[in-house]
Formats: structure tokens, sequence, C-alpha cells
């Protein structure tokens, strides 16, 4: 437990304290690089999501930040909310006296206020035990990862698009389309027009646009950001996908590779890269992704759709109350499935339980 003699925490991060708080996770999570958190996640750090960045202070010193931020969730036609965390951060010199767990389960408590039903986060497997203590459970991986070459470029046919950069300068318009083309992929996070706006002017990436006639139809975010490096979210028509696939592939140099990401939920760049490169297929497993289902009866009731279609064709189905007698650790792996056990094939993921639950890099805070 805290032994400090002088503490102010855990509560919520003021403005004015905001930039000791950047500091100190930039000194740990950006080490040696010239991004911010502040910049590469802008959304945790608005004002009105402070109250959700929860520090502790030591000798009026910030020592130790846990943020998180809600999030709506989309899954074929079943909503909820998330609180997404976000990279968290202890002082080397006050590191091992509770404050990072203190500050974590700070942020439990508030979600369960304000009713969030799951909390979700990315981390290394050796912290696997850290989260465990407050109730997370590694579930299996949620994505693949493409190795995409430039020798791969006669992979993705050229449907003579035309190609050009988003500036929401000249064609503020053109995120409209970029949303509605994202909002029609089987799971997504909800995002306000605000919120399209900042993801997408985030640092070192940007988005590739193929249009016809004047009309976007397709969309490609290809970031250089060390957070998410790759091609990291696309959507719209296929054809008009691999047209932009084809252009970025050209442009690489000829040792280069570019890293394309797909999901357990069907969309239309995994779509693409699994039928172009189903050889260069792996599991997304270098931060797994770990759940706290903060509150078990509401989100069963927001999953009962998804539930009952899932238990047709089956047999013996999953109940109401066999889900509810269960322990919050084997609710997750039985929703989600347990980390190790391998994910299921593309070809299957639409099928069978667990249930695909990713959230999209560009949404992952």
């Amino acid at each position: 437990m805290i032994s400090y003699q002088s503490i102010d925490g855990p509560r919520a991060c003021e403005r004015t304290e905001l930039s000791d708080v950047i500091q100190l996770v930039d000194s740990i999570m950006r080490s040696g690089s010239e991004q911010s958190v502040l910049t590469d996640y802008p959304l945790v750090y608005e004002d009105h999501n402070l109250d959700n960045v929860r520090i502790i202070k030591a000798d009026n010193q910030v020592v130790s930040v846990v943020p998180f931020i809600p999030r709506q969730i989309e899954l074929e036609g079943c909503e909820w909310t998330v609180g997404i965390i976000s990279p968290t951060a202890t002082s080397p010199h006050h590191r091992r006296k509770g404050y990072a767990s203190t500050c974590l389960q700070d942020c439990i408590n508030l979600m369960d206020g304000k009713g969030i039903e799951l909390s979700v986060l990315w981390t290394k497997v050796e912290t696997f035990p850290f989260y465990e203590s407050a109730g997370y459970c590694a579930v299996q991986n949620q994505g693949y990862q493409y190795r995409c070459e430039k020798n791969d470029v006669h992979r993705f046919k050229n449907d003579g698009d035309e190609i050009v950069e988003l500036e929401l300068s000249r064609n503020p318009e053109w995120l409209e389309s970029i949303q509605f083309m994202h909002q029609k992929e089987a799971c997504h996070v909800v995002r306000s027009t605000k919120e399209y706006r900042y993801l997408f002017t985030l640092p070192e990436m940007k988005t590739l646009l193929a249009v016809r006639n004047g009309i976007p139809t397709a969309y490609l975010v290809v970031s250089q950001a060390v957070n998410k490096p790759g091609l990291i979210e696309g959507g719209g028509d296929e054809n008009s996908l691999e047209s932009l696939l084809h252009f970025v592939l050209q442009g690489l140099g000829d040792t280069a590779s570019i890293t394309g990401y797909a999901y357990l939920t069907s969309s239309v760049l995994g779509n693409v890269l699994e039928r172009k490169l189903a050889s260069k297929r792996r599991i997304m497993d270098e931060a797994p992704m770990m759940i706290r289902i903060n509150q078990k009866e509401r989100f069963i009731e927001k999953i009962s759709r998804l539930i009952e279609s899932k238990n047709q064709g089956r047999g013996v189905g999953l109940s109401h109350q066999e889900l509810m007698e269960m322990s919050r650790r084997d609710l997750t792996s039985v929703l989600f499935g347990r980390y190790g056990d391998g994910p299921v094939q593309p070809a299957e993921r639409s099928e069978r339980f667990p249930l695909a639950f990713p959230i999209w890099l560009l949404d992952r805070s």
C-alpha cells in the first residue's frame, strides 16, 4: 500500500497539471521519439475528459497517472460503452509503492459509477499479473498482420481511380465520406465529427482516398507513427481499396515493407488483405488485449441479441443465468476467448464463440 507521507490523490488531473502529466508519460512512453502522447491521443487529454485522467502527487509532483476514455462500440446491431485505458506511467523513483494500482482502481470505480460496461487495454505479457490483480483478463488475439512488400504490388489491381491525399482544409466534406464508409463496418467505435477530425489529423499519418468522378470511393490510413505504424485502417469499395494498396506498395523501396492490419470481425481492408496475402498472415500479438467486465448484468443485457444468434444451431446454448453465475474471469474467457488459445480463422470468425471484439488501431488510446 501507499506509504508516502505527503500524498495527494488519487483524483482527477486539473488543466494546470496537464503539462506535468504529459512530461511524465512522455519520459517513459516516448523516450527517444519526437512524438508526444498529447498529440498521439488528443481525445484523452481534452478538457471534457480530464476527470478520467487519474493522478497521484507526492510532494506536489505528479508521480503516477492512469487515464481512460469512454467510447461507444457498435457490433452487429449491439451497442455498449468501453473505458479504454490510455498509456499509464509511474515515476521510476516512486514505483512499488502502490501508486499505479491505486490510480487504476480509481479509474475502475469511476467507470462503475458512470455505467461503463467494459474496460480494455493492451499491454505486454509480463505486465499481465498487475492488471489481473484488478480483474482484467487477457483474451484471444483480436486480429492479424500482413507483411506487404513492393513485390506484392502485382497482387493488387489498379482500377484506374484517382489517388489523392486527404486535406481537410481543401475538402472537409470528404471526412463525411470516410465516416459513412467506416460506419458500414461490422464492428466499430462510434466517432463524432469532431473525433473524426482529430483522428484523421494525427501526427505521422496520412489518409489516401480513391476518387471517381469527384466522389471518394475508398480510403486508406498510412501511418509512420511509432505507436501505430502501418496500414492501420481502410474502407469503402474493395476494388478502389485495391487501387490504394497498389499505389502504396508501388511507392515502397525495393527492400521496404509495411504492415497491414485486419481484425476478427469482417472488414473491407481485412477482406482484401486476406484474399491477396493469406500466406503472409500472422497473429497480431505484440500487445495482447485485456478486458475487464465492469458490470456483468448490464453487459449481458446489451449483447443479448448476439448471444441468441450465437446459440442458434448449437444444441445447448449459453443462458443468461449461466453467464451471470460465472466469475468475471470465466465470463470474459467464455465470451471473448482465452489468450493463447489461438484465434479462429477468418472464414470462421462470424460463425462461433468466442465473440470477436476488436478495437481498430486508430481508436486505441
